[in-house]
Parts: C-alpha cells; structure tokens; sequence
C-alpha cells in the first residue's frame, strides 16, 4: 500500500461552511443549559412551613368566634387575647414535638420541625378555674376543643375561653326607670282605703 491510498480525503470548503453554523449553535445551547443549571441549582425550592399557629381569646359572648372591629354603640362586645395559656403538639407516638404559650394578644405559634402534613396532637392548658371552654357549634365558629387533632402547617388553631359570670350577651335589652314628682290620680288608686287628697296631714308621722 503506498502513501497515496493512505491520504485522508479533504472535504470541499462548501461543506465546511454549512458546518460551521451547527458547530456554534451546539456550542451556544451547551453555554446556555449549563448556565440555566446553574441558576436552578443556586436556587433553593421553599420548604412549606411545618409550624402551627392560632390564637386564644376570650370569647366574652360565648360564640367560639373571636369578634372584633364591633363599634362602641353597637352592643357587641369585641373579644380580646388571652397570653400565658400553654399550647403543646405531640406526634402520634405521645412525643412532644413543641411547647410554647400564648403571646399578650393570645397568639401563638409551634415550630414542630416535622414534615408538613403530619399528625399531630394539640393540647390547651393552664387557664384559672374562673374561665370555662366556649361552645364550638356557633355559626362561623373557629373555636375547637381543649385538645385538638391536626397536621404539621395547620393554621387557625384557636381555642375560646370564657367567663360565666361575666357573659355579655349581644345587644343585651336596657330598662330604665322613670320617676315623676306629684300625687298620682286619686280615681287609680284601689290598694288604699284612704285617697291621697282626702289624707289628713295632722295624721301623718
């Protein structure tokens, strides 16, 4: 074999030009894929949040709906935070995943740290004997129960407290009394067997 069949063939310069716009598109789109992997890669998916938040209020009407935003002429009472109740979660093997306690408007927040979505327990605590637990069946109530069963990222978490002997009912009716100077009628008068003006005022002590 000589040196003549061994020489490699040159390709013509037209298929060269056709090549060339491919070489630098492939190298372009290469440039760009690596750069749009870079950005996702630097950019973190948001994990949701596992914490649980709600609010303990007083529940001055007894609804299990915190009213607020009543005006002062309206005869509704506006429910108010209560702070120091203590809220606790556990998993479902009795483990306490968070404690906290209400903040001064009755807020508060459990950060469990578990996967959003998973069971837990929540358990209200540490109220004075003087409050008892509001009713949850009112219309539009938020209240639940002293131990409530949600999942890791619940919100709206509330408990309603409230106090018996200081009930405020709604639009509660007013009587007042009106008082006149003057003797009354003597023609109304049946419960006595003297009338007022035949009354002698030398007997009267």
């Amino acid at each position: 074999m000589d040196a003549t069949s061994l020489r490699v063939p040159r390709r013509s310069p037209s298929v060269r030009r056709r090549r060339a716009p491919l070489a630098m598109l492939t190298a372009v789109a290469l440039v760009m894929g690596g750069a749009v992997a870079s950005v996702a890669a630097a950019t973190p998916a948001s994990a949701a949040s596992a914490d649980v938040h709600g609010t303990v209020f007083r529940d001055f009407n007894g609804n299990g709906v915190r009213d607020t935003g009543n005006g002062p002429r309206t005869g509704l009472a506006n429910d108010s935070g209560l702070p120091g109740i203590s809220v606790t979660a556990t998993d479902a093997h009795g483990v306490v995943v968070a404690q906290t306690t209400s903040a001064s408007d009755g807020t508060y927040a459990l950060t469990t740290n578990a996967a959003p979505g998973t069971p837990l327990r929540v358990q209200f605590a540490g109220w004075t004997s003087a409050y008892q637990p509001s009713g949850t069946a009112g219309t539009g109530a938020t209240n639940g129960t002293s131990v409530q069963f949600v999942t890791a990222g619940a919100t709206g978490v509330d408990m309603a407290l409230n106090i018996p002997t200081e009930y405020a009912q709604d639009s509660a009716p007013l009587l007042t009394a009106i008082q006149r100077a003057g003797v009354p009628d003597p023609s109304t008068i049946t419960s006595t067997t003297q009338k007022p003006d035949s009354i002698d005022s030398n007997n009267v002590r």
